[in-house]
């Protein structure tokens, strides 16, 4: 399971050498190569929320972790994909990297590509931590046997240098296909890694989302908007328990219309 920390090293170093990729290969300036990884770090926080919601409410940590991989995975190979010399006799381009080699193709899945990492990394943040902990409550549970330590430590050493060889391979490969290659097989590898162990999880299933109770309060609030307080406070729909004890009703906020 920590296998799943390479998807978001990796990700995260190839975002940073996506900047470079667009001044060096598309020639964009600075500025434009900036706003198209700030709009890719925004859509990443923006996606937070509702997916914390649909995890919560529907999904749960493990499918989350699932789909989220799976658009890691994607979003990496079509990122290796959009570069020239890949597709370069299917769409009939040039296959060196200059911007002149950059067709419609190549940056629709450069573009899809920017999304799916973002889906697989939005996933990643919420869920992976979660998850994690659901683990080691499970084998605490289990008195943490010695070759449950055992497996999670070499799980933890391959989570570290595996992303570390990875990031070197990367900086010393000169060719952009091949850096990006490198990030999608490793992410692909780890995602196998990942599922190979479903049988073994202890997935907890969705208990709801404090979102929904909020989200409740609103509308039941707009629904009373235009409704006029009763004269008499017996009539107000409140929980009727003799073993409660409530405050008494106050006239000081009365609409008086």
């Amino acid at each position: 399971m920590p296998v799943l920390i390479w998807a978001d090293v990796l990700a995260a170093y190839v975002m940073w050498m996506v900047m470079l990729y667009l001044t060096n290969v598309w020639r964009l300036n600075f500025t434009h190569a900036a706003a198209i990884i700030n709009v890719f770090w925004g859509m990443k926080s923006i996606m937070l929320l509702p997916m914390q919601f649909i995890v919560d409410t529907f999904m749960g940590n493990y499918w989350m972790l699932t789909i989220s991989s799976f658009a890691y995975s994607t979003g990496l190979g079509f990122l290796t994909m959009s570069t020239p010399p890949v597709l370069a006799k299917a769409t009939g381009t040039c296959s060196a990297y200059e911007h002149q080699c950059i067709g419609q193709t190549q940056q629709i899945l450069f573009y899809t590509a920017l999304g799916l990492i973002a889906v697989g990394l939005s996933g990643h943040l919420i869920s992976l931590g979660t998850f994690m902990d659901e683990q080691l409550v499970e084998e605490v549970q289990e008195n943490f046997t010695t070759r449950s330590r055992v497996t999670w430590f070499v799980g933890s050493c391959m989570a570290i240098l595996i992303p570390i060889g990875g990031v070197l391979a990367i900086c010393y490969a000169n060719l952009w296909s091949i850096r990006f290659g490198i990030a999608a097989i490793c992410t692909v590898l780890a995602t196998i890694l990942f599922l190979s162990g479903s049988c073994s999880y202890n997935c907890v299933s969705p208990q709801g989302s404090s979102l929904t109770t909020v989200f409740r309060v609103l509308v039941a609030a707009k629904s009373k908007l235009f409704h006029k307080c009763p004269t008499d406070a017996n009539q107000l729909y409140q929980k009727r328990d003799p073993d409660l004890f409530f405050l008494p009703h106050s006239r000081l906020l009365r609409n008086n219309d």
